[in-house]
């Protein structure tokens, strides 16, 4: 979306790539993950992810957890997520917002695959031991929209598909 106005009455001032908001969450340790409940209550989690560039379903943002998290839970009840990076004032103090979908994905040559990447930006075994543990899920968020408020600077945008974001 370049120069108008964003669906939250905010003004986007142009538009950004995935390899911007894949560079931007790369550059963060954790994100804070929002997710909705059964009961309709949100919640927020930190979360340590994984950026790829799928071939198949294009950007993934990879979150390992335990199958009784709350985050989990939830994204079984509510596919609908968001996320918030606060970057790093020296980058201009942009923050970097994000809307997706997840699912829960218990797929042991998935888990291995991630585990055994070395893109995991922490060493796994801390909570889960082996990536065989079964009680050990991934969240597969696909991002749909993105923008990025750097303050003097303004906002920018990313969609899916180049859709209006």
């Amino acid at each position: 979306m370049s120069n108008g106005d964003t669906a939250n009455g905010d003004t986007a001032n142009g538009e950004m790539e995935w390899g911007d908001v894949a560079e931007g969450l790369r550059a963060q340790q954790f994100l804070f993950l929002a997710t909705v409940g059964p009961d309709g209550r949100p919640h927020v989690a930190m979360v340590a992810p994984v950026i790829e560039d799928d071939a198949i379903d294009g950007p993934v943002v990879w979150i390992a957890t335990t199958r009784g998290s709350r985050k989990a839970v939830n994204a079984l009840a509510h596919p609908d997520v968001a996320a918030h990076a606060a970057m790093d004032p020296a980058r201009g103090n942009a923050q970097l917002f994000l809307r997706g979908t997840v699912e829960v994905v218990d797929d042991l040559g998935e888990k291995q695959r991630l585990w055994h990447s070395g893109l995991m930006p922490y060493d796994p075994t801390m909570f889960f031991g082996t990536p065989e543990n079964p009680d050990m899920v991934l969240l597969k968020v696909r991002p749909t929209h993105a923008s990025s408020l750097r303050m003097g600077a303004g906002r920018t945008t990313w969609a899916r598909g180049g859709g209006p974001s």
